[in-house]
């Protein structure tokens, strides 16, 4: 359900308009992914990556980070006209491909079951298409509505990314009653119950500032004295939201240690060196503004994909002549003995049936003739039913013709 129709809110604009394609993120790296949204309806299309896996960790002067990009709006182009051909519903996955004819690409559907992961389940499980998305900011990290509520959600559309929806999720179990995480609302479930990601509530609070150096090293102390280390200590990872430390959705990098000698000293370093460095940053900058968290700041409309224009269709014009038989001629009539007379008549044209065209002259509507004189007219007698001029009607159109003839 929709949160523009629960609890009277009416609020909400979808960030894709119905039946519209938007691009909502992908990975241009050891694989190349295109996430294509319709309708609520995910697909991922695949294609052959770009780049193999050591120049993922090369840097940028050893390979054309340019042209790699360039190769990859490309093959979006080539994916936007071949919209329609996309069955939205139908498969979570695609490979783009070489067409069969080998003269272009063509996108063959098939489905993908991603590993399933463990990790404990606590909270309600929340259907995937009881969310509206509204923002997009990585191709994992979503925004929207649930029951009218504002909601971030962590999504495991691939394998990776299923992996970190683990992470997190585990994170979250082992910080529970802490009170310095953003609230779980639940876990995103497909139809079939499969985990694919996790929900919580949206990441509201402030960045962290040089005043709130006691609730951090507060917090940072109890999530060490559950024998975990938190290697995430950075600006934008450190949240303040009514008075209360709360820590990013970034808790993949929480980490165990069962041995307390190891314990603090990696303690020592990740923790307590890392925050002297950044409340001596923060310290020395001495912004008294609050600042919003970065991702709430970050542009998240997707890029809408319209489909390419269908072929004009032929325009056909259709033209109607109406011709009289062939043997029908027209006439001119003028007075006996009266070379000066001339003939002038209208035709007029009517739709009706005749066997034949002797019946046009001696059926129906021939005139009778009689002497003319001066200023006389010739008359156009009808026939009468049952007369010996009438004949059967077939499907030959008829001439009907009103002759004036008039004495100059």
């Amino acid at each position: 359900m929709d949160p523009q129709h629960q609890q009277g809110l009416n609020v909400v604009s979808r960030a894709i308009p119905r039946n519209t394609v938007a691009y909502v993120g992908g990975i241009n790296a050891y694989t190349r992914t295109y996430m294509l949204c319709k309708d609520d309806q995910m697909i991922i299309i695949q294609a052959q990556p770009l780049l193999t896996h050591e120049q993922c960790f090369m840097s940028e002067e050893q390979y054309s980070r340019e042209e790699c990009d360039a190769k990859y709006q490309l093959a979006l182009e080539y994916i936007q006209n071949l919209l329609p051909t996309i069955e939205f519903g139908k498969t979570n996955w695609g490979y783009l491909v070489k067409s069969r004819e080998g003269t272009g690409y063509e996108i063959v559907q098939k489905s993908k079951r991603l590993r399933k992961r463990r990790c404990p389940l606590w909270a309600p499980l929340i259907d995937e298409k009881e969310i509206t998305y509204t923002k997009f900011w990585f191709s994992s990290n979503w925004g929207g509505y649930w029951k009218g509520r504002e909601v971030e959600v962590v999504v495991g559309w691939d394998d990776y990314w299923a992996e970190t929806v683990e992470w997190f999720t585990l994170s979250h179990w082992a910080l529970r009653g802490l009170d310095i995480t953003y609230e779980v609302l639940g876990h995103l479930v497909e139809p079939d119950g499969t985990v694919v990601g996790i929900v919580t509530e949206a990441e509201t609070g402030r960045l962290v500032q040089y005043r709130d150096r006691p609730l951090v090293y507060d917090a940072i102390s109890r999530i060490q004295q559950r024998g975990l280390i938190y290697t995430g200590i950075e600006r934008y990872n450190i949240h303040i939201l009514n008075g209360k430390v709360r820590l990013s959705s970034n808790l993949g990098a929480l980490r165990y240690y069962g041995d307390p000698a190891e314990l603090e000293r990696k303690a020592s370093i990740i923790h307590w060196k890392t925050l002297e460095k950044l409340f001596a940053f923060l310290n020395t900058e001495n912004d008294p503004i609050p600042r919003p968290s970065y991702h709430q700041l970050w542009d998240v409309s997707p890029e809408l994909l319209p489909a390419p224009p269908s072929p004009e269709r032929r325009i056909c014009l259709i033209g109607f002549a109406f011709y009289p038989p062939e043997n029908e001629k027209r006439r001119r009539y003028k007075a006996p003995g009266d070379t000066q007379t001339h003939c002038h008549r209208k035709e007029y044209i009517l739709s009706v049936d005749c066997s034949t065209s002797k019946q046009i002259c001696g059926g129906i509507g021939s005139p009778q003739r009689e002497d003319l004189g001066p200023n006389r007219r010739l008359n156009v007698s009808p026939p009468q039913w049952g007369s010996s001029r009438h004949r059967k009607l077939t499907s030959r159109r008829l001439l009907v013709k009103s002759v004036h003839v008039d004495s100059e």
